[in-house]
């Protein structure tokens, strides 16, 4: 009798995994662009990046360089395009950072370089400085983290010029403090 039940859980377990469906990584799953993480982040919605140093008035913005590196500032709130990111979910708690101007072309990246510390917007491509992390902090805000930098450093910005850059996180500074808020649905026309 016992053996019966069992043979009865091992095929109903194995009638389940045939009728699941499975879905690989590139799969597209209607609804899936519009689901929040565990930090509220979706990748159908533009955010905007501000920081507890900056304060509420200044922005994350992507600096349109034209044949140079396109780079990164932190610039006064005027509702421009160069203003609103797009996380774009890689896998759990891995995001790829995207502006609304360059759409998917190009990627928030870390120059390559000995400091590991410069950001610009770089074409899209599977390198570690465009894997980004986010870490919630006790006061609600993020510290965002990349593979290429490492955990070890965050995204903040200088103490006089307000430039973004990585810095080490050993000390807890506003800088590395991001608050990211959701402005609109992201529409690619």
């Amino acid at each position: 009798m016992i053996a019966q039940w069992l043979i009865i859980l091992v095929l109903l377990s194995s009638l389940q995994l045939i009728s699941s469906r499975l879905v690989d990584l590139d799969e597209y799953v209607k609804g899936e662009e519009i689901k929040e993480d565990r930090f509220g982040i979706a990748n159908s919605f533009l955010y905007r990046l501000t920081n507890k140093y900056s304060g509420t008035n200044r922005t994350l913005e992507a600096i349109i360089l034209g044949d140079k590196a396109d780079g990164i500032e932190m610039s006064p709130i005027r509702r421009y395009g160069t203003e609103y990111w797009r996380f774009i979910r890689l896998g759990k708690n891995k995001y790829r950072i995207q502006n609304l101007v360059y759409d998917d072309e190009k990627s928030l990246d870390i120059i390559n370089d000995k400091m590991r510390n410069r950001l610009r917007m770089s074409k899209t491509a599977e390198v570690t400085g465009q894997y980004w992390h986010l870490t919630r902090l006790n006061d609600g805000s993020f510290r965002l983290s990349n593979d290429f930098s490492g955990r070890n450093m965050a995204l903040d910005v200088q103490t006089d010029t307000h430039k973004p850059r990585m810095f080490s996180n050993t000390v807890d500074y506003l800088g590395q403090h991001w608050t990211i808020t959701k402005v609109g649905k992201y529409s690619r026309y």
